[in-house]
């Protein structure tokens, strides 16, 4: 049982890093943070490490049994506010509730395939009040350690999921979050693309139609190892409610490419809203 959850980890961390703008947009309220997500991501791979090692079952045991309490709830949340896709399997599409089945399913083999608590609990030399501090202890640890390194080799994290991923180019953030407005309104975000080669490249287009224009500043050359800020005006449309909208710029690079999307809520003018399903109003063009 362990062998397969630590594998199971292993592969939906993965999914997350190859998937990470999918990930991030899958993300409401306090999950948006990129080190949360970031976090996530890491505690994935150290628990998922930790299980097929063998190591000290019975502390695994619990650190796997909070861990997947704590994917439940934030599943059951995506989906109650109505997100339509969790992100937890990166770009493929999967739904909040299904995942949600998914981890009740894991708690409820958790508790069927335990290991034995007997052995755990003999004694007042118990490793009860030795090995399950030692080992949480440990991961905080390595997942500090991961972090510090991604920092230190890679400038900002980002950068560490970019190599990762194989891109040349990354928009930061690859989530804009707009504040709230009426229909018809204009508001202006400005990201930052950043070049992580040796070679100067040309954003030479974008996103340009009656809801959001990425073209104002363009054509514009990011020079090696930068940032280039580029504004986006964007267009608040005629339909209440959260919307999410993916943008795009193209290059001269062999990355045609760089996606990111826009979050926001449209508010009628009356101040009446219609809550629209989040995520569910998903223009790719």
């Amino acid at each position: 049982m362990a062998r397969i959850l630590g594998s199971f980890l292993l592969l939906t961390a993965t999914l997350k890093i190859v998937g990470f703008e999918d990930f991030a947009y899958s993300g409401i309220g306090f999950f948006l943070d990129p080190w949360l997500l970031t976090l996530f991501i890491e505690l994935e791979i150290v628990l998922a490490l930790w299980l097929l090692s063998g190591w000290y079952r019975v502390a695994s045991y619990f650190f796997a049994t909070l861990t997947f309490a704590g994917f439940a709830l934030a599943s059951f949340y995506l989906g109650w506010i109505g997100v339509k896709s969790c992100g937890c399997l990166g770009a493929i599409k999967t739904s909040p509730w299904l995942t949600f089945t998914v981890d009740i399913v894991v708690l409820v083999a958790l508790q069927v395939f335990r290991p034995n608590m007997k052995e755990f609990f003999k004694g007042p030399s118990s490793r009860t009040t030795i090995v399950a501090p030692t080992m949480g202890l440990m991961i905080f640890v390595i997942v500090g350690i991961i972090g510090w390194l991604a920092h230190q080799s890679f400038e900002p994290i980002e950068g560490l999921f970019a190599h990762l991923r194989g891109d040349r180019l990354t928009a930061r953030p690859g989530l804009v979050r707009i504040a709230p407005g009426t229909t018809g309104d204009k508001t202006i975000a400005t990201i930052e693309v950043v070049n992580w080669t040796n070679r100067d490249i040309r954003i030479v287009g974008g996103s340009s139609d009656c809801n959001c224009v990425a073209t104002q500043d363009l054509p514009i050359i990011v020079q090696p190892h930068r940032a280039q800020p580029i504004q986006i005006i964007f267009t608040y449309g005629r339909t209440a409610g959260f919307f999410s909208r993916k943008v795009w710029l193209m290059t001269d690079d062999p990355q045609r490419f760089i996606n990111l999307r826009v979050l926001g809520r449209t508010i009628l003018p009356n101040g009446e809203q219609t809550l629209s399903s989040i995520g569910n109003k998903d223009d790719s063009s």
